[in-house]
């Protein structure tokens, strides 16, 4: 018996999980640009006998890993594959669509499967899949409202769902949805968790890591902003990023001009060049409300005009983006507009209300205690205190 034949053995004797296996098993075939034994795997979970799900798991691990192969060999094993499925078309029939790039034809295929009329019971890992795959083919078709409609589905169960390919494809278009939609910060706390994911290819994990520090750096300054650049700075592998340079200065609060993203806005993907309503890019808006928070906590008070002319803007337009800032809970300041200025509540000033706030009720606390023992002397022997 092959190696490949003995390892399918093991999997269907001895494996808990076997679409992960099954996954798996892919993953190592096309790292090693094994071609006959890719054919033959998809000979095998093509046949009647392997559940529908896992073939599909399987045979979107493979397609997903022809980018890795030389043009001849992703040829054969893409048309092998196509020859394959057509010869069960009524079950692979999207999987056909989507091979010829119609993905919005094959996200009909599967809208059209209607799982309560199924005679067998269809168990919750089989509904994930199916819906996570109409989302993929819809993601991919450029609709990500109908990709969200149907990755939303998928997690109302996801959470039960043991079939860990499933769960990891449903995360990748979480993500990836989130992304696309500019919800950069959900985005990158999705992909970082990707990053550290167990299942995910190792030479997945650093491009990984890479988007969630760019959808890091492209979301709204506040709190939670700060948190996840502040667990992507303390990552170990996070100095090998390309982005590393900006994750750096914006963790460590120091002013970014327009010359030092140069590079870093050359690698960015179409939607996240995007320019709003206000005129901004999403670079321009994300590096203007990071510079503002850079001066919040340099300046107590400034000037429209003075902001403005620090941050290459208008005074309007600085009056604007830190009024928006503020009504958010993003930033603490105050709009004087009547003199045209801002007054900026920092952390320490936050802290030193705090501990004066404390230092008042202690000294009340102790103010009660010493009129109590004056007033009743037979408790002074219950006092550690020297009374004056």
């Amino acid at each position: 018996m092959s190696d490949l034949g003995q390892r399918i053995q093991q999997i269907e004797t001895g494996s808990a999980d076997k679409s992960v296996a099954y996954t798996q098993l892919a993953q190592d075939l096309v790292s090693k640009k094994a071609i006959q034994d890719l054919k033959n795997l998809v000979d095998h979970i093509t046949n009647d006998d392997v559940q529908v799900s896992i073939s599909r798991s399987v045979l979107s691990q493979i397609s997903q890993g022809l980018s890795k192969l030389n043009n001849d060999d992703a040829l054969i094993v893409g048309q092998h594959s196509i020859d394959r499925m057509a010869s069960r078309q009524n079950t692979f029939e999207d999987e056909i669509h989507a091979a010829r790039r119609d993905f919005e034809k094959a996200a009909k295929m599967l809208e059209r499967i209607n799982l309560d009329s199924i005679s067998r019971q269809v168990d919750t890992d089989e509904k994930a899949q199916l819906q996570v795959q109409t989302a993929e083919y819809w993601f991919e078709d450029d609709d990500a409202v109908n990709a969200e409609k149907f990755i939303n589905k998928a997690a109302h169960i996801i959470h039960i769902v043991k079939d860990q390919a499933v769960r990891i494809r449903y995360k990748v278009c979480h993500a990836r949805i989130m992304d696309s939609k500019r919800k950069f910060l959900i985005a990158s706390f999705s992909y970082y968790e990707l990053s550290n994911q167990e299942g995910v290819d190792p030479s997945d994990l650093l491009v990984l890591l890479g988007m969630a520090t760019t959808c890091a750096i492209l979301s709204p300054a506040g709190p939670q902003k700060a948190r996840i650049l502040s667990v992507l700075h303390k990552d170990p592998r996070s100095p090998k990023l390309e982005q590393f340079d900006i994750l750096d200065k914006m963790f460590m609060g120091k002013i970014i001009k327009k010359p030092d993203v140069k590079s870093f806005e050359d690698q960015l993907q179409d939607h996240q060049k995007t320019v709003s309503q206000e005129g901004y890019s999403v670079l321009e808006k994300a590096l203007i409300e990071h510079n503002i928070e850079v001066i919040s906590k340099i300046y107590k008070n400034i000037s429209f005009e003075e902001l403005g002319r620090f941050l290459e803007i208008s005074p309007e337009q600085a009056e604007f983006i830190i009024a928006q800032m503020a009504s958010e809970n993003r930033l603490k300041a105050i709009l004087d507009q009547k003199s045209h200025i801002i007054e900026f509540e920092s952390d320490n000033q936050a802290i030193n209300t705090y501990n004066n706030q404390v230092l008042n009720i202690c000294q009340n606390l102790n103010t009660l205690i010493s009129g109590i023992l004056k007033a009743h002397p037979q408790l002074q022997k219950y006092d550690t205190h020297i009374i004056k």
